[in-house]
């Protein structure tokens, strides 16, 4: 069973649909939504996990958590931020997220917790798409996007393998960056 942690900057339902998708989410698996905005990312993934999974989400926005609440009515989610975990080590299947990791405000920090969490052995995946064109639009100006930031913080967190892939959906064009456990 591979563990993967996603993260696409494309907005919307379907955008959430793929992440969880590439996540290869089944029943019973462990699942961590870091930043889930409204819930949708949760919610799709609860749906796939069955009775005998977990889901947790992680959001440190007190109106996300609210609007999240409203939206599921069961499912984990604390209001807490990725560079301090509220979970035990070796304890999650999966990891993902969308549109978060440039505003967490430590990436080393956060990338060492969510290593610290996810089970041994596993495998940690990151996706991301067009950030260009959104930069170029003047979006973004005050968060670093880049994805190489991430990566090197991946690396220096002791994930092996850091690559970056490109994925097609329909027309939609994504990148994604890959980083194994041991």
């Amino acid at each position: 069973m591979t563990s993967t942690k996603i993260h696409l900057k494309l907005n919307g339902q379907f955008t959430i649909i793929f992440v969880t998708k590439l996540c290869l989410l089944e029943p019973g698996v462990e699942v961590l939504e870091l930043g889930f905005g409204p819930g949708i990312g949760l919610k799709n993934a609860l749906a796939k996990l069955g009775p005998h999974g977990r889901l947790y989400g992680v959001d440190p926005s007190e109106y996300m958590h609210s609007v999240a609440s409203q939206r599921l009515a069961s499912g984990i989610q604390v209001q807490e931020v990725a560079e301090s975990l509220p979970l035990s080590d070796g304890t999650i299947d999966r990891v993902f997220h969308c549109n978060s990791y440039y505003y967490w405000t430590d990436l080393d920090k956060a990338c060492n917790e969510i290593k610290r969490v996810m089970k041994p052995g596993k495998m940690n995946n990151e996706n991301l798409s067009k950030f260009i064109i959104l930069e170029e639009n003047g979006f973004f100006k005050e968060v670093n996007w880049q994805p190489q930031l991430l990566m090197e913080a991946l690396q220096r967190a002791h994930f092996r393998d850091v690559n970056m892939k490109n994925f097609q959906q329909g027309s939609i064009k994504y990148e994604a960056i890959f980083a194994a456990i041991n």
